[in-house]
Formats: C-alpha cells, structure tokens, sequence
C-alpha cells in the first residue's frame, strides 16, 4: 500500500468559546496505523471505497512539467487521505449524490480542449463514467460548480453566468435557468427538491427549481449551503465577511460557531447542526457554539475546487 504523504498522526484543535479564551487552542493527538488509501488501480476504484470526504485539487507533474487536477479523498478525522484519481485528465469539483452511489464531477476527459470542461458521473466504480453535459464551454465559462437535488434526480449547475439544470442521466438536454450580466454561483437546494437558492454578485437569492419566483432575500454573502434538515422551512447557512450565520425561515440570523475564520470555497451540512468546510488545509467542523479542525495532508496553499461528503 502507497500513500501521496507521510503521516503519522493528525491533531484535532478545538475551539469553544464558552469554555475557553477566544484565542486559546487546545491540542489533541491521535494515532493512526495503516490508514492510508489505495490509490486507483486500471479496473477502477469501487465508490463505495472512496473516502467520505472527496475534493479536487492541483497538482504539479513532473513528468510533463504541467498542472493536473485529480480528486482527493479524507475521512472526517484525517485518515485514508490520497488522490482518488490519477489519469490524464483534469478532474475537479465533485459531488456525491444524495445516496452516496454516485459521484459527479467536471472533467476535461472529452478529448477536445484542455480547457473544455463537462460534468460527468461515476456509478459503482470510477472507471464507469458517463458524460452528462455537451455545452462546448471552456475554461472559467465552462460547467464546474454544481449540486445536485435532495431527490437525486436533477443536477444544477454554473456554465458561464448562468445557472442551468439538467436530469442526473445521460442524454438529457440542460435547461437555463437564469440570463442576464450578473455573476450566479453557489447554488443549493431546498430539502424537498423545489426551491433553489444560490449568490448572485454578493447576495442570496431564492427561485423556484423552474427559475421562476426569483428574489433577492439578503446581501454581503459570499457562500451559502440550505439546510437538508429543513424539511418544513427555510433555513439557509451563510457566510457573511468573516462571520457564519444561518438565516432563519422568519429572515433572523443567528450567528453560528466562533465567527473567527474566513471560510473557503465550500459550505456543507453534516449534521442538523453542523457544518463543514475545507479552508487552508483543514478541515473545519463548525457547530454553533464551537469548532472544531482536523489537520490534513494538504498545503494550506494549494488550489482546490469543491468538496463533498457521502
């Protein structure tokens, strides 16, 4: 067994602010024996190996003097840390589906540009991929960024400045959801399938899983996650500055773990009150009175692209 690191043990700090000062750290070691991950061999990695946590990221190759994106797999406490895929192709932004059978993901392995991205998905092994979009985007225009439905039938994705929504299987035709100059990102929906709400130039916006309804609910927002526990209401996860706030189904906030940390690229829900996110090369499990980071194998500077948990 081969690992893409060295690791020995991984250090948990711990944050609380009602027990401790705000700049105190309390560190805790853990050792860990064998947890390294296989990496991928040519009959293709079962899913259900993989590890929970998968995002993407860059890495130099030395053989052709050229950056890579390949998937990276993590546990929640740090072990079974390694590349997921190793191939010719650029792979970044992967997503699970709600039932953990399946993994999403944008690729450039359609054979025609470098830059020319499409989402594809992977079932039962990695090497079973199929191909789900056919736009003809490239580079930062092309689809990357996306979510898929609590129901598992429908994926919403960014191509361009536009968000767009297509049936979670091959040969389906994606349907545009928004048009206009402004930039929408991050999109996310609502437990029942119907509603989705994403940011538009610093703000959230909510609309209907048909484009419709749309409307600006609060601004200065950079991410935003919907709860999937929210099955009756709205309740929406925001990161606002350097302070996490959920907006609350009657437009209060209520400020959510230390609110000391900027948070990067990505915001899941683990728990009905947890959150997650990959920031600096750590993981960052945020609750509402205290947050907890589990060190990674990862250089706080490198480029990655979404994450995701099964």
């Amino acid at each position: 067994m081969t690992c893409g690191f060295d690791r020995t043990s991984f250090s948990i700090r711990v944050f609380d602010n009602s027990k401790v000062p705000s700049n105190a750290e309390a560190f805790l070691t853990f050792e860990i024996v064998n947890e390294c991950f296989t990496p991928p061999s040519p009959g293709g990695v079962p899913l259900a190996d993989l590890p929970a946590y998968v995002t993407g990221m860059k890495f130099f190759r030395p053989t052709t003097g050229t950056d890579d994106y390949q998937l990276y797999g993590f546990n929640a406490d740090g072990t079974g840390e390694g590349r997921v895929t190793d191939n010719a192709f650029r792979d970044r932004a992967p997503e699970w589906s709600p039932d953990g059978t399946r993994l999403s993901f944008s690729s450039n392995r359609n054979g025609t540009s470098q830059d020319n991205y499409d989402l594809y998905v992977a079932e039962g092994t990695l090497d079973n991929v199929q191909r789900l979009t056919d736009l003809g985007m490239t580079g930062s225009s092309a689809p990357r960024r996306h979510a898929w439905s609590p129901d598992g039938t429908r994926i919403c994705f960014v191509a361009g400045r536009d968000l767009y929504v297509i049936d979670a299987a091959p040969g389906k035709t994606p349907v545009q959801l928004t048009q206009g100059p402004e930039g929408d990102d991050q999109p996310t929906w609502s437990q029942d399938s119907s509603r989705i709400a994403f940011v538009r130039d610093l703000a959230l916006w909510i609309m209907d899983a048909d484009g419709g309804n749309a409307q600006m609910v609060l601004d200065d927002v950079f991410f935003a996650a919907w709860s999937p526990h929210a099955a009756d209401g709205r309740r929406v996860a925001v990161q606002r500055g350097t302070g996490m706030f959920i907006l609350e189904p009657d437009d209060s906030l209520t400020p959510w773990g230390d609110n000391t940390a900027a948070i990067a690229d990505t915001l899941l829900w683990t728990t009905e009150d947890g959150l997650v996110s990959l920031y600096g090369g750590e993981l960052w499990f945020i609750g509402e009175t205290s947050t907890q980071v589990v060190d990674l194998d990862i250089d706080p500077l490198a480029d990655t692209e979404g994450l995701t948990r099964r």
